[in-house]
């Protein structure tokens, strides 16, 4: 029987830049709910019309039950809805949805 390797995004954070105006901090809680250890590659944060704010290329392992952080710097707009994304080298995706 093959293992599964499954990833989700548990939450996000929004945190106003302390110096940098028009900078969130966006801090990304992913837990790897697979049964296997999921090798995430990559971070995302973008609109509802797909264009990407910032992204991230990782090298973070996470082992089964694992919960980590990912953090990410984004010029974004009040009042408007983003998605997170956060994608394993094998292609398992995980998706969120936050407004500012």
């Amino acid at each position: 029987m093959k293992m599964s390797e499954q990833i989700r995004i548990e939450g996000v954070s929004i945190k106003l830049s302390e110096n940098k105006p028009g900078i969130y901090k966006i801090t990304i809680f992913i837990k790897n709910v697979g049964e296997v250890k999921a090798d995430i590659n990559s971070a995302y944060v973008f609109n509802i019309y797909g264009n990407v704010f910032c992204s991230e290329i990782l090298n973070t392992s996470l082992q089964p039950g694992e919960v980590n952080t990912i953090s990410l710097e984004c010029k974004l707009e009040e009042r408007a809805p983003y998605f997170a994304k956060v994608a394993t080298k094998k292609g398992q995706e995980s998706l969120y949805s936050f407004n500012i």
